[in-house]
């Protein structure tokens, strides 16, 4: 009797012990259903200039530009994976945007995060995958997530890889979104998309989008 209770009170101990020491999910690995906790677009990276995203690889040409090439427009950077719920519904939100703001000086430019440890998509496939996505954007890929790092500079939490940075027409951050569903109607990224678009407004009016 005492051995079955013994047993017992070890099974308990190591399930305990398995649960104390699991690792929490990365950013990437969370739940697509998940409540977005962020709501507002609020972030240390706001008011400071958009960080140089190095060797990034456009897919039309030119191949190469840098955040200056952008400066006197108003630019949304939304990084992205092939097949991600979120980013397929945030391609839908930024080609409206994209359709509805054009005339004011918007430009989207939408960068693939290729699956580590394969071979880099050719740009006809970005292409491909692109428009199955529903990107309306100027496109561009991150071959080894170097830009990802150099943009989001430890700028602290974030809900997914997925990020976006609204940069005004001087090239400086006015909003951030931590990733996630960027969608003004779907309640697991509604309140951050709405701060957000807020701020993107107000920078396309002429404003400082301050947050």
């Amino acid at each position: 009797m005492k051995y079955r209770h013994y047993l017992a009170l070890g099974a308990v101990l190591s399930l305990a012990a398995t649960l104390a020491f699991r690792p929490s999910p990365s950013s990437a690995q969370m739940d697509t259903d998940a409540i977005d906790t962020f709501t507002t677009a609020s972030n240390s990276l706001v008011g400071k200039p958009l960080a140089d995203w190095g060797d990034l690889h456009f897919v039309d040409a030119p191949s190469r530009r840098s955040p200056r090439d952008f400066r006197g427009h108003v630019t949304i950077v939304r990084f992205w994976t092939a097949g991600c719920p979120r980013c397929r519904a945030s391609a839908a939100t930024l080609a409206e945007w994209t359709r509805r703001y054009q005339g004011q000086g918007l430009e989207v430019v939408a960068v693939l995060l290729p699956n580590k440890g394969r071979d880099v998509p050719s740009d006809e496939r970005v292409r491909s995958i692109a428009d199955d996505m529903g990107w309306s954007a100027t496109l561009a890929v991150d071959d080894d997530w170097s830009a990802l790092e150099r943009v989001w500079a430890h700028s602290g939490p974030r809900y997914a890889v997925s990020v976006g940075l609204l940069v005004d027409r001087d090239g400086i951050v006015r909003a951030v979104h931590h990733g996630g569903y960027l969608s003004e109607t779907d309640p697991r990224g509604r309140a951050e998309t709405m701060s957000f678009r807020r701020a993107l407004q107000r920078v396309l009016a002429g404003e400082d989008g301050r947050i």
